[in-house]
This record gives C-alpha cells, structure tokens and sequence, in this order.
C-alpha cells in the first residue's frame, strides 16, 4: 500500500511491512529525500546520524545538546562538552584524558573529599586550594619530588618567589640554599660550605640539657655550649672535657698543655707594661739540666744537682757542688762554665751563691765570653758550694 500526500492518517494501529528483499520502513519529504528509516533489525535512523537500537542504545554523530544527562557514559566522547555540569557519585576513565587550548578547574575546597585532585587508592596524595593556601597533602608512605631526567643538568629548583632561587637540587652534585637569591649554602663532595655567619641556637625544649653540640670527628670528639654560657671542647673517652671559655670570657685549660707551636709566638700582654716597653709576649717557658765544667778548682767536688729554668729571655740557673772533705781549694779567677744559655753581654750579674766557708760573696760574669761564672774571692777547706743565679739571654 502506498499512501502519497496525506494530511494526516489515523485509526491505524500497527504497519507492517510487506515481505520482500529490502524489509524496510521508510518516510520521506516531499522532495522524496529519506529522513526516516526503520529496518530490519528494528533500528530506528533518523537521517545518518541518528540511530536507535530496540535495546535501547542511541548511536550519534552530530552534537547532542541536553539541559540533563542522566544515566552512565560507557562509549566514547568524541566531541566537545560545552555548559552545564557533569554530575555523579562515581565516575571512571579507563582511558587517557587529554585535554587541549583548555583547564580542568576545580573551585576551592571546603572539606576533606570536595574540589581535589586525588591520586592513589582513598586519595593518598591530594592536591587542592583551600580559599588560602594551596596544598600538596600526602596521607601515607613518603614524599618524593624526583627529576628521572637523563640530563646531567636539568635541575630540581624550589623558588619561594617568581625569579629567586630558594632551594637548588644539581643532578650528582651540590644542593645550594639560597637567602634574598644569594647563595649561602652549598653541599660538597666532603661536606658543606657555608658563606657568612654560620649561627645555632637552642631554646632547651623538650631537653634536660639546654646546649649546642657540634660533633665532627664521629663518636670521638664534640664542642658544646650550655645553658650556663659555657663553650667546652670534650674529647676521648667518655667526652672528658679538655678546655673551657665561661661566661666571664675565662680561657681554662682542664686536662693537657697550652702549646704554642710557631717559635717566636706566646702569649701578649699588650695591656700592660710600662711606656717604654719594646714588646709585651711572653714566648717562651723551659725547664731543665745543665752540665756545669769547673777550672781552676783545687780537689773539685762533684756536680750534684744543676738545673735550670727559662721564662722569656730570663734564666734562672741552679748550682750544687759536694766535696765529702773539707779539702776543695777556690781561688779568684777560677769559673764554671757550661751555661744553658749564654749571658747578655754586661747584662749578667749573679746574685746568690753560698759555701759552707765565705767565698766573698756574689760571683759574677767579668769576661766577654757570656758563658762563665767567674769565682770573686778565695778559700780553703770547702767542702760545699751551692746557689742559685738570675742572668739575661738574648736567645
């Protein structure tokens, strides 16, 4: 049956299309252009981009506008989705997103779940905007922020403001830290460098010793500075303290010796000395022997003691000869020499000397020698002679 030209058709509940090759149903314009197709599947097919199935699926190739969308998207988005809004409890991409000349926008977060971007299993790594600060919230495991380039100069750099350097990590080499841009910090092969003050400083919270400790030789040695003001330098065993500087600027030496180790160096005493003084250091301090040789000396003893001691330029000898008979014979004249040092040149005048019998009194350097002590007076039957004599030294 063919109907052409009808207004309308009515009273008819069911077309059946007649049997033969083709099957199909179909409406055309009057320009007998086809605009609806019903085949033999039982697809409907508006136009050629339209296609509905009996099972329901509705297959399209041009834009398909809608105010609501309700339902799951499991095909493939194609072309663009313009206005309105995407809503759901779940949603799934099992697919790559790519997004082109556009954002993803999210509005700020105003609880734990809404406006993020959430990675891993419960959103173990977030990232969102809280109408503040901008956060990056890991919920588990460690952080990592990781350059897996091969270039051996693309770094990791962290700027606290656009255009300054706050923090540079170099691949295989230093990590610098940076103050108002400039370099202040810089890891090295064999440990740090730091340019300009390096400071420490230590409230004592949560400590029952409030102090600094400075450890550089591992478990041998540390320098540590109390809540007391004191600054220690602690070494060897049990960390014994060797020096201290207290709180009034006193330099202590607790355990071992002060070494001046450069000749010529000592300690100053600048502050002090009359106007005059050509130099205020005390550079040197010896302790020690010395072998005294005695001529002249009838049945000389023997040299039972002889010592000296040495502070600065100064020298202060001992002297001690035993004869165990009053039988030892001293004439003017007769000298020992021998000195540790040699004498100033008229600047080595002795004072001391004793002997069980009066052998005039002081002995003194007459000579140009510098190195005798010169005997002033005579005796017989000595059997003891011993002082002590104070002379100067140009070493």
């Amino acid at each position: 049956m063919t109907v052409v030209n009808p207004k309308s058709i009515s009273g008819i509940n069911s077309i059946t299309m007649a049997s033969g090759s083709d099957n199909l149903l179909t409406i055309h314009t009057t320009n007998t252009t086809e605009r609806v197709r019903v085949n033999s599947d039982g697809d409907v097919i508006v136009g050629s981009g339209i296609t509905v199935s009996p099972d329901g699926d509705i297959f399209t190739t041009g834009v398909t506008t809608s105010t609501t969308f309700v339902g799951n998207l499991t095909g493939n988005v194609t072309g663009n989705i313009s206005g309105g809004t995407v809503a759901g409890s779940t949603g799934t991409f099992t697919g790559t997103v790519a997004v082109s000349g556009a954002n993803i926008t999210l509005q700020d977060s105003g609880s734990a779940s809404d406006d993020r971007i959430a990675l891993g299993a419960g959103g173990d790594l977030q990232l969102f905007h809280d109408a503040t600060n901008s956060v990056i919230s890991n919920q588990t495991g460690d952080f990592y922020i990781e350059n897996d380039s091969s270039s051996t100069s693309e770094k990791v750099l962290i700027r606290a403001k656009a255009g300054q350097s706050s923090i540079n990590c170099n691949p295989g080499g230093a990590v610098e830290l940076y103050h108002n841009d400039s370099k202040k910090v810089e890891t090295l092969t064999n440990g740090l460098s730091v340019t300009g003050s390096c400071y420490a400083t230590n409230s004592g919270a949560g400590s029952g010793t409030s102090q600094i400790e400075l450890q550089p030789y591992g478990t041998d040695a540390y320098l540590n500075v109390t809540a007391s003001n004191s600054f220690y330098t602690r070494l060897g065993s049990g960390y014994a303290i060797r020096t201290t500087i207290d709180s009034s600027g006193n330099f202590n030496v607790n355990s071992g010796n002060l070494v001046i180790g450069t000749s010529g160096k000592g300690i100053d005493f600048s502050t002090g000395g009359a106007g005059g003084a050509s130099s205020n250091i005390l550079d040197e301090y010896e302790e020690g022997t010395w072998t005294p040789t005695l001529h002249g000396f009838v049945n000389a003893g023997n040299v039972d003691n002889a010592t000296y001691v040495k502070i600065g330029q100064v020298v202060h000898i001992g002297l001690n000869i035993f004869q165990g008979s009053n039988n030892m014979e001293i004439t003017t004249g007769d000298y020992i020499n021998g000195l540790p040092y040699a004498v100033s040149h008229l600047q080595g005048v002795f004072i001391g000397g004793y002997a069980d019998k009066d052998v005039s009194g002081s002995y003194v350097v007459t000579d140009g020698t510098g190195n005798r002590i010169i005997m002033m007076g005579s005796n017989t039957g000595i059997r003891h002679l011993w002082g002590s004599f104070t002379y100067r030294t140009t070493a």
